[in-house]
């Protein structure tokens, strides 16, 4: 559903018509909007469904480095390939209290120092600056390609790098019509996270979460529209909705934690390939005993 359909939905459940659905007269569309951002933000804090990640430019002897500016929650940090452990200013002080001052070496260790807000720290502090290949602008391309392991594809035809096949990041300048810079995990940090997702800000635009989720978005509009509209006969409506929109999180939460395919979509695609839809719930599969 966009957002426009997920409006609607709820202005439905909500008892509006629909000659009145573009201009309910109690709750405004744009509040409406705003409830369904609200619910957006709610749903990635809940079930972690919005990733991200990011190639962060090592400088050797720098301990702290940025997060990006989405960043809700750290999920993996891998230094040069290799998986970082998770620390905690408070741990790295029971192993050394000298610990700042150490010399450098390959990072262990990351964490997130709560007196430096919006940045990741390692341990070690890593001795070598990271990787990058930068546009020349007297030759007109990146001039130099050097990372064992990269595969870059020249076309003839249009005469520039048309594939790049790696898990690195590359910039491309718009006003110079090519890619510009390339950043590599050689020596660098990757950051997996978890992001905030962007707002909604056109009727046509969707949630980023799966599909099969989107009545998420519906049961907590109307929560939130009856809990303003105040009146103490819904509080039973209230609490209905408030327990679907809790029920669909907690499934969402636990696919996205176990990476597996929501239970909705198996329903379809067994229905789709067999004709029979599959069971909603375990006690209502056929059960053979030996």
């Amino acid at each position: 559903m966009n957002r426009q359909e997920i409006r609607y939905a709820a202005l439905n459940k909500l008892g509006v018509p629909e000659t009145q659905r573009d201009d309910p007269r109690f709750w405004s569309t744009s509040e409406l909007n705003d409830m369904i951002n609200e619910c957006n933000r709610d749903l990635v804090k809940k079930t972690e469904y919005y990733r991200k990640n990011n190639t962060v430019i090592v400088a050797d002897e720098q301990t702290y480095f940025d997060l990006p500016d989405d960043c809700f929650k750290v999920l993996r940090v891998t230094h040069d390939g290799e998986k970082l452990r998770p620390s905690s200013t408070a741990e790295l002080d029971d192993l050394d209290l000298n610990w700042r001052d150490d010399a450098e070496s390959d990072p262990i260790y990351y964490f997130i120092d709560v007196l430096q807000p919006g940045k990741l720290g390692v341990y070690p502090r890593p001795t070598d600056t990271g990787g990058t290949y930068d546009y020349s602008q007297e030759y007109g391309i990146i001039n130099v390609l050097a990372e064992t392991g990269t595969t870059f594809t020249f076309s003839g035809e249009y005469g520039a790098i048309v594939n790049m096949k790696n898990d690195e990041d590359y910039e491309f300048n718009q006003d110079e019509g090519v890619c510009v810079r390339i950043t590599t995990t050689s020596d660098n940090l990757k950051i997996d996270y978890v992001a905030i997702p962007p707002e909604l800000t056109e009727d046509t635009e969707s949630p980023a979460i799966n599909e099969v989720y989107h009545d998420a978005y519906v049961y907590y509009l109307v929560k939130e529209a009856l809990l303003k509209y105040n009146d103490r006969k819904d509080q039973s409506k209230i609490g209905m909705y408030e327990m679907k929109y809790n029920n669909i999180v907690a499934e969402a939460a636990e696919q996205y934690k176990n990476n597996t395919t929501p239970a909705k979509e198996r329903r379809i695609r067994s229905t789709k390939r067999t004709g029979v839809p599959e069971p909603r719930f375990p006690q209502d599969r056929e059960v053979t005993y030996p």
